[in-house]
């Protein structure tokens, strides 16, 4: 059972906050599949890991964009299918391609990752026995959607992320994670690099 939430902050952009007590690998690409089904661009956000009373639950605030500047009773909408959409999302039989085929919405086009000047960095930090993942590149509708797909795929958990969109269009995300609650490797980091940028 997740927690939404949701507040407008303008005219197109409107902030959802999301508490889920699933922190298991794939959850946080869960959650953009949802995003990503709906054709929003997610301008910014922090994601957390948390313990509560034994327990720990990841807490999201994400920034996103309509394309379009709708009117407010389309937000509206808009963020009541979405919190629903995630919350389906959770069930582990329900895949994110699926649910992409399901609502006719393409993979997003990443071919190009690699001719953009994208940077892809990784940075041990022994003291959280993680790995910081920097990735800096042009930024596109369902950006968030392919990074998380790719560390799913590698069994690679996140524990927490800050997202950050310029105003010059340029996606400056870090990811803190983990592989098998340890640093990634370089193997693990040289899989990751090549499937993120092609």
């Amino acid at each position: 059972m997740i927690k939404f939430s949701w507040s407008l902050i303008g005219d197109d952009r409107f902030q959802i906050q999301v508490k889920t007590p699933q922190t298991r690998v794939g959850t946080l690409h869960r959650l953009t599949a949802a995003i990503y089904v709906f054709g929003l661009d997610i301008v910014s956000g922090n994601v957390m890991t948390e313990e509560e009373n034994g327990e720990f639950f990841s807490h999201d605030n994400f920034v996103l964009r309509v394309a379009n500047a709708p009117d407010h009773h389309s937000i509206y909408e808009t963020t009541s299918k979405l919190g629903g959409l995630m919350e389906s999302l959770l069930d582990p039989e329900l895949e994110p391609a699926e649910l992409l085929r399901q609502h006719g919405r393409p993979e997003p086009e990443t071919s190009r990752l690699s001719d953009d000047g994208s940077r892809v960095e990784f940075t041990d930090i022994p003291a959280r026995n993680m790995t910081r993942l920097y990735i800096q590149v042009t930024d596109r509708t369902g950006l968030l959607y392919h990074v998380t797909r790719v560390l799913a795929q590698e069994s690679v958990n996140i524990w927490s992320a800050v997202i950050l969109t310029t105003d010059t269009g340029i996606t400056e995300d870090a990811f803190y994670v983990q592989f098998d609650d340890r640093p990634l490797d370089e193997a693990n980091r040289e899989r990751v690099r090549a499937l993120i940028v092609g």
